[in-house]
């Protein structure tokens, strides 16, 4: 057990179950809200949720009540900054003082996005994100007094809780990343139903974000016991319940499950933070060609165990147990076993092993490497070039 400091904070209230969706408009209430602006997508909107949702605010209430003032659903796949800062601009125009978030990460991050510029008085979100990265401790960073409330469609990214906000910097090609203790939303509602209409590549492609987070933070040298007791049971959680959310994608319990893991998933990645290997190569190359954050992941994740043995072995035990993998053989046999489980999921989910979908050329290899180096995301664990070679030229298929 390190002896070192550690820090473990758990800032958003979670609200979890069945018809949770409900309580919404009552909990903006109470955290003082008076006009708030619905963030979505248009997909989403295509499945009634956001008109669902839109209508609870017209129920009578025996209390204060919250209006929603605007609904805005221009997000793309990745919350581009340009679109961010419409979103700021919106939020102004319409006299708006709380932030609902309705979507999978890319809309979670648009609206933390949205909120640190209000807070900031930014016009431009990558004016406060300076060369990419910001970083903002506490006690430098102080409570951000805006009401947020997240609401996540998918199990996959945790960006509901998360205090990690990434934006994509379109003229650049890469995402930008905020680190602030208060950037993540004051509640979360993890609420099944609104995820029993998920596809199934969706489902899988971000469980498998979750997973990553979770296994990020099991092998990261700073992790400690709080952030070890979230990844494994995430990782059990994973390993359990997406095999029966893909065999009947109405299976409430399964979704739910999910749902908890996803959280629980990066917020011990957010407090083990520091090497994240696989989360550098998915960035990097998920900015560079438009990969979906977690199918990239979901490539990447063991093309990266198995590529850098020496990183991963030294809790590789503690792994196979949550894998249920037979505990026999040297920590490297144990670590290869668990590498063919992940694959054996990956596999049964329906996922690629390669991104030969996206047609990245050879001729792009160096280019690519190159991302990966220059990749924020490997600030504090640069991976050697040579492993990065490795890995590319085996996952652009």
């Amino acid at each position: 057990m390190p002896t070192t400091l550690s820090q473990f904070f758990l800032k958003t209230a979670v609200y979890q179950g069945q018809g949770a969706l409900a309580m919404v408009p009552d909990l903006l209430a109470g955290l003082g809200a008076k006009k708030a602006v619905l963030f979505s997508d248009s997909g989403i909107q295509k499945t009634g949720l956001v008109d669902k949702l839109a209508r609870l605010f017209d129920l009578p209430s025996k209390g204060v009540t919250t209006t929603l003032v605007g609904v805005f659903t221009d997000i793309p796949q990745d919350a581009e900054s340009s679109k961010v800062n419409e979103g700021i601009r919106f939020v102004r125009e319409k006299g708006a003082d709380a932030l609902v978030a309705l979507g999978g990460g890319s809309v979670l991050d648009f609206a933390k996005g949205v909120k640190y510029g209000l807070y900031k008085g930014a016009d431009d979100i990558l004016d406060v994100i300076p060369g990419n990265f910001a970083f903002v401790p506490w006690p430098k960073a102080q409570l951000i007094p805006i009401p947020h409330l997240a609401i996540p469609t998918t199990a996959g990214t945790g960006a509901e809780v998360s205090p990690i906000c990434v934006v994509y910097n379109e003229k650049q090609r890469v995402k930008a990343n905020l680190l602030h203790p208060f950037v993540n939303a004051d509640i979360a509602v993890l609420d099944p139903d609104v995820t029993l209409g998920l596809p199934k590549p969706l489902t899988a492609s971000t469980a498998f974000d979750a997973l990553t987070h979770a296994m990020e933070a099991l092998f990261s040298p700073t992790a400690f016991a709080f952030t070890d007791g979230f990844a494994l049971r995430a990782t059990e959680l994973i390993f359990r319940n997406l095999p029966k959310a893909l065999e009947n994608p109405k299976d409430v319990e399964a979704r739910s499950e999910l749902l908890a893991a996803s959280a629980m998933g990066i917020t011990a990645f957010t407090y083990a933070l520091s090497a994240i290997p696989v989360h550098n190569l998915a960035h990097a190359l998920g900015a560079q060609y438009r990969i979906p954050h977690g199918l990239a992941n979901a490539v990447l994740l063991t093309q990266v165990m198995g590529a850098m043995p020496e990183f991963y072995e030294k809790r590789s035990r503690e792994l196979a147990k949550v894998l249920e993998v037979p505990l026999e053989g040297s920590s490297r046999k144990l670590l290869e076993a668990s590498i063919e489980a992940i694959k054996g999921l990956r596999s049964r989910s329906g996922l690629p092993d390669t991104f030969k979908e996206f047609h990245i050329p050879n001729s792009e290899l160096d280019a690519a490497v190159m991302a990966v180096m220059k990749d924020p995301s490997g600030v504090l664990f640069p991976i050697p070039e040579e492993a990065i070679r490795n890995i590319v030229s085996s996952v652009i298929g």
